[in-house]
């Protein structure tokens, strides 16, 4: 029970951390529908099939990975090291989205050709 209770104390950080992404991911959805007319919000969606798959297939190993870490380290008191760990996963996610957003910039030219075929 105590393994238990030191590895919830230890991934708060995290757990805070995937509740403020949802909320901000919830939030820019509803705008994003109340600005975008039907025909551009499907274009928005198609684009961002592949990209937000990659992401999820990434960030799910990311954050199991960092978990397991930072459990790992609390339990032999290194908070240091723990920390480091949180950074280090934060700015991977950070370049993984970097690359991602470039990625569907690139392809965005090659969709709308697409579309604009059909």
């Amino acid at each position: 029970m105590r393994e238990t209770t030191e590895f919830t104390r230890s991934t708060s950080i995290l757990i805070i951390g995937e509740i403020i992404t949802f909320g901000l991911s919830f939030g820019s959805g509803f705008f994003l529908i109340r600005f975008f007319s039907v025909n551009d919000y499907s274009i928005y969606n198609l684009v961002l099939v592949f990209p937000v798959i990659l992401l999820n297939i990434t960030d799910f190993g990311l954050y199991h990975g960092c978990s397991y870490y930072i459990a790992r380290l609390g339990k032999l008191n290194k908070k240091e090291e723990s920390r480091n760990v949180i950074k280090i996963t934060l700015v991977t996610k950070f370049l993984l989205g970097i690359v991602l957003a470039m990625a569907l910039f690139f392809i965005r030219g090659k969709i709308d050709e697409i579309i604009e075929l059909k």
